[in-house]
């Protein structure tokens, strides 16, 4: 090989790694642009968008589980009143009776003074 022949690879060569260079640098840059915000079509606007949608999903989520919390609580309330009524309704029937069995006895008690 002589040195033309030399030079011509070299030079070659030399635009062979420029052309790559410049491709690798190409991509890069649009890997660049993917991941930085471009008003809407970039990866990193997708990804944004989609975290404060989750971040949304997440607060409702925590408000449905306080609101449940709340309606557990409310549930064992009223169990606990429901509870008393039946006690106290228990009481007023056992009283009612006991006043029903008093006023049957006064009452044969009266029948047997006048017959």
């Amino acid at each position: 090989m002589n040195l033309t022949e030399l030079a011509a690879l070299l030079g070659a060569l030399n635009l062979a790694g420029i052309i790559a260079s410049l491709g690798a640098w190409h991509k890069s840059s649009q890997s660049s642009a993917e991941l930085s915000h471009n008003h809407g079509g970039s990866v990193k606007d997708a990804i944004s968008r989609i975290e404060a949608e989750q971040k949304k999903q997440n607060e409702k989520l925590e408000k449905q589980s306080i609101m449940i919390e709340h309606q557990n609580e409310m549930a064992k309330s009223f169990g606990h009143q429901l509870g008393e009524i039946n006690s106290n309704a228990a009481i007023q029937h056992k009283t009612f009776s006991d006043m029903a069995t008093g006023l049957d006895a006064r009452i044969r008690t009266l029948e047997q003074r006048h017959h």
